[in-house]
């Protein structure tokens, strides 16, 4: 009896965490995030084309884009603050550092391989 009541408390736990019975976590819809050095970051590529996504104040994320579409980054807004991550070795992306610095929102745009501009907005609440 003890057994089943500890294996049930285990079972209630692994679903609280968020777990599944392979181990794998719930797939999501949010924009990508990645945990580097215990800290979870806001990674934005060209597939959020059109989203507008939430960067809390203090934090930082990242922006990739593809190295073929070369072009001056543009930027509306004082709330994320856009550093170029430069890189001395053959890429294949463009890569900045957002840091979120005041309240309000940043629109980004960029130029796309194909011509058109590529546009993400980020809220910082």
């Amino acid at each position: 009896m003890k057994r089943l009541v500890l294996l049930a408390a285990a079972a209630v736990l692994g679903l609280a965490c968020g777990s599944t019975a392979g181990g794998a976590r719930p797939a999501s819809t949010a924009a990508p995030e990645v945990e580097e050095r215990g800290v979870t970051r806001l990674v934005v590529t060209e597939r959020d084309h059109g989203k507008t996504l939430t960067l809390r104040l203090g934090r930082t994320g990242k922006l990739v884009l593809a190295a073929d579409a070369r072009g001056r980054v543009v930027t509306t807004g004082r709330a994320v603050l856009v550093v170029r991550i430069e890189s001395y070795a053959p890429t294949s992306r463009q890569q900045f550092e957002l840091r979120a610095v005041r309240t309000g929102t940043t629109t980004i745009s960029a130029p796309r391989a194909n011509g058109t501009r590529f546009r993400v907005a980020i809220r910082v609440p």
